[in-house]
């Protein structure tokens, strides 16, 4: 049994807390109690305890101001895969199609101005889009993890430079994520690294994070973090359905991490070290009609998915077992005010066995805005079902949208942020 805590009375006699105090000790605990609880309130913004009270709804335009892109027509009207958007000055937007392996660039109204890049391994060339961002010199640059290159380009589309990403191992080949800009002119990318290897195993990969110099030129190790759990069963590897897709975004040189299965966003500093933790409101277990309703959106899609009937396939053989625990979130995002939005993870829409592209997040859903400096939740917003945000800055959610016909478009939506 552990004893409960004392109280110590100013003529030096120590009382049980569970203990009747009488006279001057019973004063003496209440004022203190009092006064630890004003500083306690006052030492708290008014605006930290309302945001974790009521976090405010922000609403979003039901259709978009602004729709680029055709079922059929002109090829700059066309798009295959939109894997990222930059926002350029005065309204423009530029947009890499990881399908037509390019980036092009339409004015604040839509209309297509230009485009740089394009498919091969020459200068201003690649074979894949894994990264766009725009430089601190005001260039636009991709990362290509098939060639373990960066290209820029000015913003008007003429090629600066295509450098080459050195790792001072030269077995580190699988570096294929980009994960954000840091300050000066470095880059944050992740390589893979570990798999489960027993049957009947669950285990979590990792993701080990570099920072590079725009030059190509290998700057620090920052850790790493945990990846995405995998089973093995009858011989066969596969990721968990409800696998956490570990989310990592940059504000400056402070980086924010989204992984494993707690409900919290870590705060990492440039060197990777763990500064503290933003907790994130809405985690549960998932249920046994979670289960089903993910299995039910499975069969329903797996002929549109890279490996569905696979996948429907290892869950029929009943070798994946129930499973039990589920993320946070499903994604991050920083805006224009250094705020970060997180995705609730939503299982029959979320599941990594329902993603096409490990990268993209699902359309739509539930999003929790949280105050880095505050640490608490100050809205919620509902994205309309449709559209995966890649940008929110000035007001506009741009992002991806695609149709029941599977046609891809840059939409452009107004954000209503409580109050305004």
């Amino acid at each position: 049994m552990v004893d409960e805590p004392y109280i110590e009375t100013r003529d030096g006699r120590s009382l049980r807390r569970g203990q009747l105090l009488s006279g001057e000790g019973r004063l003496r605990a209440i004022g203190v109690t009092i006064l630890a609880l004003l500083l306690l309130a006052a030492s708290i913004p008014d605006s930290a305890l309302l945001a974790q009270d009521a976090p405010e709804t922000w609403e979003v335009s039901r259709q978009p101001v602004v729709r680029i892109g055709m079922v059929t027509g002109p090829e700059e009207y066309l798009f295959q895969a939109i894997r990222e958007i930059v926002a350029l000055p005065g309204g423009r937007l530029a947009v890499a199609d990881a399908g037509y392996l390019t980036i092009r660039v339409y004015d604040a109204d839509g209309r297509y101005l230009h485009r740089m890049g394009t498919q091969g391994e020459g200068p201003g060339e690649f074979l894949s889009i894994s990264g766009l961002w725009l430089t601190e010199d005001g260039e636009l640059a991709v990362w290509d993890h098939e060639l373990r290159r960066v290209v820029r380009f000015t913003q008007a589309g003429a090629h600066v430079e295509t450098t080459q990403i050195v790792h001072p191992d030269d077995r580190m080949g699988n570096l294929q994520r980009f994960l954000g800009r840091m300050s000066g002119g470095e880059v944050l990318l992740a390589a893979l690294s570990g798999r489960v290897r027993s049957d009947g195993e669950r285990s979590p990969s990792s993701n080990l994070l570099f920072r590079y110099h725009l030059s190509g030129e290998f700057r620090a190790a920052v850790g790493q973090i945990e990846g995405m759990w995998f089973y093995r069963g009858g011989g066969s590897v596969v990721t968990l359905p409800f696998t956490p897709v570990p989310s990592v975004v940059t504000w400056n040189d402070t980086i924010y991490v989204a992984v494993g299965y707690e409900p919290e966003v870590e705060v990492r500093d440039r060197d990777g070290a763990r500064v503290r933790a933003i907790p994130v409101p809405g985690q549960r277990e998932p249920t046994e009609s979670d289960w089903a309703a993910f299995q039910r959106a499975l069969r329903e899609r797996a002929d549109d998915l890279p490996v569905g009937p696979f996948l429907v396939n290892f869950l029929e053989r009943g070798e994946m077992p129930l499973d039990g625990r589920m993320p946070a979130t499903a994604g991050l995002l920083v805006d224009d005010a250094g705020l970060i939005w997180a995705k609730a993870f939503r299982p029959a829409e979320d599941s990594r066995w329902l993603r096409a592209h490990a990268g993209l997040l699902a359309p739509g859903g539930e999003w929790w805005v949280l105050d880095p400096a505050l640490g608490v939740t100050v809205a919620r917003v509902e994205l309309p079902p449709t559209v995966v945000p890649l940008v929110i800055r000035d007001g506009k959610i741009i992002g991806r949208d695609v149709d029941a016909l599977g046609v891809e478009r840059v939409v452009v939506h107004e954000l209503r942020r409580g109050g305004s």
